[in-house]
């Protein structure tokens, strides 16, 4: 995944949305309005400092425990330990505080499966999904749980795919499902999966690689034409690159 400072600029700018039930005080919202005006000015050390002891103060804010959660993330680039458990730690505290309000925030379980999933922390990351599907369970919950399932190595990963996909058809749960049957190398099941007639370019491209893995290589190309130019602002991951494919010419992918 790509990491992009600019990022925590952008999340300072929109304002998450909150449960009608859930109770920000005024000191606690003025908090968060200051540590949002620290990450527009680009000054997130600041705003980290802020966020910790604000925290500590209102440890009910779900606002705050949130915008913390994200910073962490985004100074961790998915890959400092130490940070993905500080950011999985702030995430379930903003998670738990929603769920006390009776609401599920599909930002935090995504990013719930993305800490936790990394950390390895199935305690918590069990315990905390299993009370979100009890509240929500839709597709977009058991998505993320399948991710997170499968970052931890979890068999039961394909199984949340298949419930998720089930409940929504086409779209992310047919894309997310489909990227992980590639990473299986499952290329068959993985066409099967992914919808011919769609409107996501992105599954274009995963339907190109996998026909492309089962040498039907010019059905490949018309797929990879679809997303070609679409591939200039969101370039496929990099580990969906085949090495001189001549089918793959012109296609951008992540990293250099």
């Amino acid at each position: 995944m790509k990491f992009i400072p600019l990022l925590l600029i952008l999340l300072a700018a929109a304002q998450p949305a909150l449960p009608q039930d859930a109770e920000e005080s005024p000191e606690a919202l003025a908090q968060y309005d200051e540590a949002r005006r620290l990450l527009g000015a680009g000054e997130r050390e600041e705003a980290r400092a802020l966020l910790a002891e604000a925290t500590a103060l209102y440890p009910e804010s779900q606002r705050l425990h949130q915008q913390y959660a994200e910073l962490l993330w985004d100074l961790s680039r998915g890959t400092d330990r130490k940070l993905l458990k500080e950011s999985g730690r702030e995430t379930a505290l903003a998670l738990e505080a929603g769920l006390r309000a009776g609401s599920v925030d599909y930002q935090l379980t995504r990013r719930l499966a993305d800490t936790l999933g990394r950390t390895g922390d199935r305690q918590t990351f069990e315990r905390l999904f299993q009370q979100a599907l009890a509240r929500d369970p839709s597709a977009a919950v058991y998505l993320d749980y399948a991710r997170g399932l499968s970052l931890l190595g979890d068999p039961r990963a394909e199984d949340a795919f298949r419930q998720a996909l089930q409940l929504q058809p086409e779209g992310d749960a047919a894309a997310d499902y489909g990227e992980w049957l590639l990473d299986h190398k499952r290329y068959q099941e993985a066409l099967d999966v992914l919808p011919g007639s769609t409107p996501l370019y992105y599954v274009h491209f995963l339907r190109g690689f996998a026909l492309e893995k089962l040498k039907r290589t010019e059905e490949a190309r018309q797929e990879y034409a679809q997303f070609r130019d679409y591939s200039a602002t969101f370039p496929a991951p990099a580990r969906f690159r085949i090495p001189k494919s001549p089918a793959q010419a012109g296609i951008r992918f992540q990293g250099k």
